[in-house]
């Protein structure tokens, strides 16, 4: 067998009531950090839309399927359209996919566990249980420092045992969904909550002013660049002189367009958009 368990791991050997008291405490630390991981997209993209309205910029690529809607609903409704697209075409996509599940596979004296998730946090709140040890094998690079060639070995022999009969791992043991791919994460106490969610002003103005003086600078460029040494080029062009002193009155009057501080009433305030995606802000509340 071509063993690569990149996401393995080895537990105790916990009895049933130990297991499910295990899988139950991580399940709530994963359904926490979902719902932080989903607010913070959230409110991004209802920031972003917002900004981008005031700027009078395209809302493109963001999926919207109505001409009036609010800053809240078009981040709902863009986050749900890449989730669906997840689903009916299997790419990975971490940006929205929020789900996680638990694969054990226990023996006498241990319990092995592979872990399937996308996001990077969820990993680490996994390796802080104390049950949890790193027990990953491949045979396509060499092992961990420190782990010897013998105990190398076993974690091998231990793998190949663990799944030669079914060869797939929900077959071999058992799955716990902690989230599912495609489960609602949709709270509407984010809004009440926007100080935890919320970008500083000042990234928000320096994110725009970038954008717009490096596309300028690139534009006006005759050199064929590839696209990283281009960039490269225009944040340098940037850092000093004549690149320097646009960007600074680039981020001036942005800062002088962009609303400081966003509230709950601005993510649900109506926004008319045109056949172009462009949106203008108009009185009236949609939720």
């Amino acid at each position: 067998m071509s063993t690569k368990i990149y996401n393995g791991y080895k537990l105790p050997p916990l009895n049933f009531v130990e297991l499910k008291e295990f899988a139950y405490r991580f399940h709530r630390l994963i359904r926490e950090e979902a719902y932080n991981l989903y607010g913070q997209l959230m409110v991004d993209v209802a920031t972003s839309v917002y900004d981008r309205v005031t700027l009078g910029l395209s809302l493109l690529p963001l999926c919207i399927k109505v001409s009036i809607s609010s800053a809240a609903s078009i981040a709902r409704q863009s986050i749900m359209c890449e989730q669906n697209e997840i689903m009916k075409t299997g790419r990975r996509n971490p940006t929205c996919d929020f789900s996680c599940e638990v694969c054990f596979i226990p023996f006498e004296d241990y319990i092995l566990a592979l872990l399937y998730k996308d996001q990077k946090t969820y990993r680490a709140i996994w390796k802080l249980q104390p049950e949890v040890k790193s027990y990953g094998y491949w045979n396509n690079a060499d092992p961990p420092d420190d782990v010897t060639n013998e105990e190398w070995e076993e974690r091998k022999q231990r793998w190949d045992m663990a799944l030669d009969e079914f060869s797939v791992p929900g077959v071999a043991g058992f799955t716990i969904q902690c989230l599912g791919k495609y489960e609602s994460l949709h709270t509407e106490d984010i809004w009440d909550n926007l100080d935890r969610f919320l970008r500083p002003f000042k990234r928000r103005v320096e994110n725009y002013a970038t954008q717009k003086v490096m596309n300028e600078y690139c534009m006006a460029q005759d050199d064929i660049y590839t696209l990283f040494n281009l960039m490269r080029e225009a944040n340098n062009w940037m850092k000093e002189g004549e690149g320097k002193e646009k960007l600074e009155a680039e981020k001036a009057r942005i800062a002088g367009l962009l609303k400081p501080e966003l509230t709950k009433d601005d993510f649900r305030t109506k926004i008319i958009i045109d056949k172009d995606n462009i949106g203008s802000i108009k009185d009236g509340r949609i939720f």
